[in-house]
């Protein structure tokens, strides 16, 4: 799915989206005032916002994760 579909559906749950191809402890939880990276890991939040990069939105291998 692509990023727009990712984010309503992880808002939907309140679950975490992802790209298939990235690492499983990092994810993205999508908020009202951007998007938070979170350490899947320890279940903390990593650095303050997220800032993609053009190959990231125009991606459509977004995955929901919990």
């Amino acid at each position: 799915m692509n990023i727009i579909e990712a984010t309503k559906a992880a808002q939907g749950k309140g679950a975490c989206m992802k790209r298939t191809g990235w690492n499983d402890a990092a994810a993205i939880r999508p908020t009202d005032i951007g998007y938070d990276l979170m350490c899947r890991t320890t279940q903390k939040k990593c650095p303050p916002m997220w800032n993609p990069k053009t190959e990231d939105v125009l991606a459509d291998d977004w995955t929901i994760c919990n």
